[in-house]
């Protein structure tokens, strides 16, 4: 049994006192640590502990000084924090209400928390009322918006990382065949057998779309439809880049033998020199043509080579790439050969370094034979070609999802083992939810709500959209944006659920909170299309509409509409003397004007914004450097008023960045 159990069984017994909720806090204190010690320390977290041990230890009538009072009121808001409404009948929200009315004609609540307490208490008894106790919906969009230097990790593919790609004429040929039809509307699937270079040329597709400007997002490609504009998609684990717009199309692209004798001649050279192989002219000559064309039987050839050398062993040129996956097999060590069974029975290249075991003496051995990426974490076969090879049976490695909370970048951990093992998502959301305070469970929900959305919103189904707000909160402090997202569009669909009156305003609150997300998720289009849908039922919910809209609109290069809803929201803040939102929305304007085409006019709106900027307090530094970066695009010039104001308010950082120190 759980705090929150126990709690709500305590609920349901009429005779309920608030010695009772300290007996369940002192039982089930695992439960309670973890949120006491994360609002106020470690240090106070004892003391509580120790303040409730002596009321669970209370006999006869629950008589609580001031101090009791606040202690058990803050493990009573722990409950309501993390209560499940599928532990709740009618007899425990009886009690809940009762418990909330004994704290409260107590005088032990802050001043906030009553109204905070009422509300929640309202959401219960709502979504008991119209049996909305469970709720199953809420997801993330399930895309990523990524750039050229994350192509490798999101896409599963770590060679460029080490090795620049050989990019010739059989290259350029693939390449501009799948721009072309990328820029026609069509998607592009990328067909060849094993180890044709089929996952290299998707991502030198993908390096070459970056360049000419191509917004890039890994995920669900059913997601290209809604989008609008230069963005493509790729799925993590399929050879398929999608446009935006698509409306199902495709062009297959078959990638074998494509590359000419001239590139194989150049990827034998740089992977021999990457292994440290010295091969013989003839030698050299009898890979070529043993491979057939394909970059996959080159590969592991090489490191069979490598390893061979590395042994002392004799080698000969394998005739076919069975053939040499079977002799790269013979090198390797029976103990390693059972240890790389796990990882090659993923669906994916790329696996946690924690994932392996290994000695120093089988550490070295693994350093030739897969890719290792310290920064993320991350081991990678060099090809599915030998991936293949050490795959034994298609295995399910036991809490395969552990090796994810253990690694030194728990998201790509986590991206890694979904995209190789989809089952694996529930279960690291699971252990994540459970440690939702740790650094490295918020990051490994980031991965699960892109590659598996609605699997953290399932394990929430009972939680109330108060809850599901303070950790969505938390998640986009913590730049889990994908995870913040599905928890608040699961707590909007439980207020539409509702359609309650009472509730009306945080509903429309909450769905200009989703939308700002998906701008900040590079989903503009996304977020004007529910904007549309806003119910607006206040001036302050206008603001916030305009202003999402004109950043949206903004994001889209629609710029005369971003500059119009932009202007609409300024007059608001303006009114209600907003300094903050003032002074950003006239920086999102100089970028509306100079988008527009308006430089002119732009270069007097930035020079008068700076000119206001360096004489207002310290608390608006941040949005002065945002201006004083545009005046120095714009004039070619520091504006030394400007690093003045940075030095006085306490930033040499911000100095430093915009140029002050600069000769």
């Amino acid at each position: 049994m759980s705090y929150y159990a126990c709690v709500a069984s305590r609920l349901r017994d009429e005779s309920l006192n608030l010695c009772d909720i300290a007996t369940c806090a002192v039982n089930h204190w695992n439960d309670v640590e973890v949120v006491v010690s994360s609002i106020t320390s470690l240090e106070e977290a004892e003391k509580v502990r120790s303040r409730l041990d002596r009321l669970s230890r209370v006999q006869g009538p629950c008589t609580l000084d001031n101090e009791s009072l606040t202690v058990l009121s803050l493990v009573v808001e722990v409950f309501l924090g993390g209560l499940d409404l599928a532990l709740l009948d009618a007899r425990s929200l009886e009690g809940l209400q009762r418990l909330y009315e004994l704290l409260v004609e107590s005088g032990a609540l802050p001043d906030e928390r009553p109204r905070v307490w009422r509300r929640i208490i309202a959401e219960v008894r709502e979504r008991a009322g119209k049996e909305v106790m469970v709720f199953e919906g809420g997801s993330a969009t399930p895309v990523l918006a990524v750039f050229a230097e994350d192509i490798t990790w999101s896409l599963g593919y770590l060679w460029p990382v080490f090795v620049e790609q050989v990019r010739g004429e059989g290259a350029d040929s693939v390449i501009g065949e799948a721009v072309s039809a990328i820029r026609a509307g069509k998607g592009v699937e990328f067909s060849g057998p094993r180890g044709s270079g089929k996952l290299s040329l998707m991502y030198q597709t993908l390096v070459e779309l970056s360049r000419e400007g191509f917004t890039l997002y890994a995920g669900a490609q059913s997601i290209a439809s809604k989008l609008v504009g230069k963005k493509v998609v790729f799925t993590p684990g399929k050879p398929r880049v999608i446009p935006a717009g698509w409306g199902g199309e495709y062009v297959q692209i078959d990638v074998n033998n494509r590359y000419t004798a001239g590139e194989l001649e150049e990827i034998v050279r740089r992977l021999a020199d990457w292994d440290g192989v010295s091969l013989a002219e003839p030698e050299t000559a009898e890979v070529l043509k043993n491979s057939s064309g394909n970059p996959g039987y080159v590969e592991t050839t090489l490191l069979y080579v490598s390893l061979s050398k590395l042994h002392g062993r004799s080698f000969v040129i394998p005739k076919s790439i069975e053939e040499a996956g079977a002799r790269l097999k013979k090198v390797i060590p029976e103990p390693l050969l059972n240890k790389l069974a796990v990882p090659a029975s993923l669906g994916s290249r790329c696996f946690p370094t924690s994932l392996l075991e290994v000695s120093e003496e089988e550490e070295a051995l693994l350093d030739r034979l897969l890719l290792r990426h310290d920064a993320y974490s991350l081991y990678s076969w060099r090809s599915d070609v030998s991936r293949e090879i050490f795959k034994k049976t298609l295995l399910s490695p036991p809490n395969i999802y552990e090796h994810v909370f253990t690694s030194e970048s728990p998201f790509h951990a986590a991206w890694s083992t979904v995209v190789g093992a989809p089952g694996t998502a529930r279960y690291i959301a699971l252990a994540a939810i459970n440690n939702i305070s740790e650094e490295a469970s918020i990051q490994a929900l980031e991965a699960v709500a892109v590659l598996s959305s609605g699997t953290i919103s399932r394990l929430l189904r009972g939680a109330t959209a108060f809850r599901l707000g303070v950790l969505a909160r938390a998640a986009e402090s913590a730049g889990s944006l994908a995870v913040a997202e599905e928890l608040v569009s699961k707590a909007l669909g439980i207020l539409g659920a509702l359609g309650s009156e009472e509730l009306r305003s945080e509903y429309a609150s909450l769905a200009v909170k989703l939308a700002e997300l998906r701008v900040s998720r590079f989903l503009p289009e996304l977020a004007l299309q529910l904007l549309d849908e806003v119910r607006v039922v206040n001036d302050e919910t206008m603001y916030d509409v305009s202003r999402v809209k004109g950043v949206a609109y903004l994001g889209m290069g629609l710029y005369s509409d971003a500059e119009r809803h932009l202007r609409e929201a300024l007059r608001y803040a303006e009114e209600r003397e907003l300094k903050q939102e003032y002074y950003s929305l006239r920086v999102l304007l100089v970028d509306a004007m100079l988008g527009g085409g308006r430089s002119a006019e732009a270069v007097e709106e930035v020079d008068r914004l700076v000119k206001e900027l360096v004489r207002k307090e310290c608390t608006l530094v941040g949005i002065l450097y945002d201006a004083a970066v545009r005046w120095r695009q714009l004039k070619g010039r520091t504006n030394y008023a400007v690093c003045a104001t940075l030095m006085r308010c306490g930033y040499p950082d911000l100095a430093g960045a915009y140029g002050c120190f600069e000769k």
